[in-house]
């Protein structure tokens, strides 16, 4: 599960990048991003195969009158991961849910 926790970080790093070097003045930054990841990995001697998907947005403006100093952001975070055990065929969905506003 590391894999999918990168991706989240990777998302608000590019957020933060992009605020930094916002102009004074330019309109609001809009990042979207879409992710879909597949693989397998050994969990207590039996394997667990995935199917990953996430969707992010986020949403950046500067304040009015801050010289480029200041910026309001929102960040929107949707995953999916589905878990199956291959040699039974049993699986397990974990999904949620993000939304950050500063």
């Amino acid at each position: 599960m590391r894999v999918q926790f990168r991706w989240f970080v990777a998302a608000f790093v590019l957020a933060a990048i992009v605020a930094a070097s916002a102009q004074a003045g330019q309109p609001a930054a809009h990042i979207r991003g879409q992710i879909d990841e597949t693989g397998s990995f050994d969990d207590c001697g039996f394997r667990i195969d995935f199917q990953f998907t996430a969707s992010f947005h986020v949403l950046l403006r500067e304040v009015r009158g801050s010289d480029g100093q200041a910026f309001l952001g929102q960040e929107d975070f949707h995953f999916r991961n589905v878990l199956t055990n291959p040699a039974t065929g049993e699986w397990f969905v974990v999904h949620g849910d993000a939304l950050s506003r500063n």
